[in-house]
C-alpha cells in the first residue's frame, strides 16, 4: 500500500491536490510511500468501501446535488480512503437535510454493519417483540465472542449496546457455530455474513433433518448493489433510529486526516484496523475552507 495523489483539478475552491491510500498488491499493507506523482508505478486501487462525503462543487447539468450536500456511496468499491474524488451523481446516495444532525462518523459507517444487522433481522424470520437472536463475532459492531485478554471490558461494552447474554467460545467448550445451532428452535434460521475464522461452516445432518434448520449466506454489498432504492429507504430508517437514540454507535478510534497529518499516522491507523480484537479505526478528513 502507498499514499498517492489521484488527480489535480481546478474548481470553485481553487487548485486542489487529492491524496489517497492505495493498494498495488494483495495482502497486508507494507512498504507504503507518500508521493506527489500523478498515478502509480503499478496498477493500484484506492482502499475503503465506506465513507461520507461533502459535495464541494457540481457540474452545470447536475440537478440532484448542490455544494454542501452530504452523501454516502451507493455501490461498493468506490475507494473512500482519499481526500477528494470526482464522481457521477448516480454513484452517490444523498443524505436528506432532515438528517443534518447525524454525525459524520455515524453516516460514514452506516452502509455495512448497521445495514447488515438490519437486513438479517428483517429478511430471514418474522421476529416479534420478545423473540431472541444469538450471534457470534458479536463485537463487529453489527453473543458468542472469541476469548481475549480484555473479555470483561468487551462483555460490558456489548451489554451496554443491548446484549442480554455474552459468552466466549471457551465457556461454550465447543465451536461457536455448533453452540449456536444447539440453541435454535425448530425451523430456525442460521445466517452467515462473515468468514472471520476462514473455516468451513459445519452443519450436522440432524440439525438439517430433525431441527429443520435453514442455512443462508448474506453479503450486504451484493444486496445493496441489487436493490439501491431499498438501500436508500433502509438507510433513512436507520438514521431515524439514531435520531431517536434507539441505535447506539460502537466505540471507535478516530484518525484525523488534514494537510498536517503525517503519512506514518495514516499507515499506523490502517495497520491497527487489521489487528485481532480491535480494528475500529475511522479516517476523518478535515477540508480547509477558502
Amino acid at each position: 500500500m502507498r499514499c498517492s495523489p489521484t488527480r489535480r483539478y481546478v474548481s470553485a475552491f481553487g487548485y486542489t491536490q487529492a491524496k489517497s491510500l492505495v493498494f498495488s498488491e494483495y495482502g497486508e499493507p507494507k512498504s507504503p510511500k507518500m508521493t506527489i506523482e500523478l498515478g502509480t508505478e503499478k496498477p493500484a486501487a484506492v482502499g475503503g468501501n465506506e465513507g461520507v462525503v461533502e459535495v464541494v462543487s457540481v457540474g452545470a447539468d447536475v440537478k440532484s446535488f448542490k455544494p454542501g450536500d452530504r452523501a454516502i456511496m451507493k455501490h461498493t468499491a468506490f475507494g473512500t480512503w482519499r481526500t477528494h474524488a470526482i464522481a457521477k451523481d448516480e454513484h452517490l446516495l444523498k443524505i436528506p437535510d432532515e438528517f443534518a444532525d447525524i454525525s459524520p462518523l455515524s453516516a460514514a459507517t452506516i452502509s455495512v454493519n448497521p445495514c447488515t444487522a438490519y437486513r438479517i433481522l428483517k429478511d430471514f424470520a418474522d421476529l416479534q417483540p420478545g423473540d431472541y437472536f444469538i450471534q457470534n463475532g458479536a463485537n463487529s459492531g453489527i453473543n458468542v465472542v472469541r476469548d481475549r485478554p480484555n473479555i470483561e471490558e468487551l462483555r460490558e461494552e456489548l451489554m451496554g449496546l443491548g446484549a442480554d447474554i455474552v459468552v466466549t467460545e471457551e465457556e461454550c467448550r465447543r465451536k461457536s457455530t455448533h453452540f449456536l445451532i444447539k440453541q435454535l428452535g425448530e425451523g430456525a434460521h442460521i445466517v452467515t455474513y462473515g468468514a472471520m475464522s476462514k473455516q468451513p461452516l459445519s452443519l450436522s445432518a440432524s440439525a438439517l433433518i430433525f431441527q429443520d434448520i435453514h442455512a443462508h449466506g448474506f453479503w450486504v454489498s451484493r444486496w445493496s448493489d441489487k436493490y439501491p432504492e431499498e438501500k436508500a429507504a433502509m438507510v433513512e430508517e436507520i438514521f431515524r433510529y439514531i435520531q431517536k437514540g434507539e441505535f447506539k454507535e460502537v466505540p471507535f478510534e478516530k484518525t484525523v486526516w488534514n494537510s498536517n497529518t503525517k503519512e506514518e499516522q495514516l499507515l499506523n491507523a490502517v495497520g491497527n484496523s487489521g489487528q485481532a480484537y480491535g480494528g475500529r479505526n475511522r479516517f476523518l478528513f478535515l477540508r480547509s475552507r477558502c
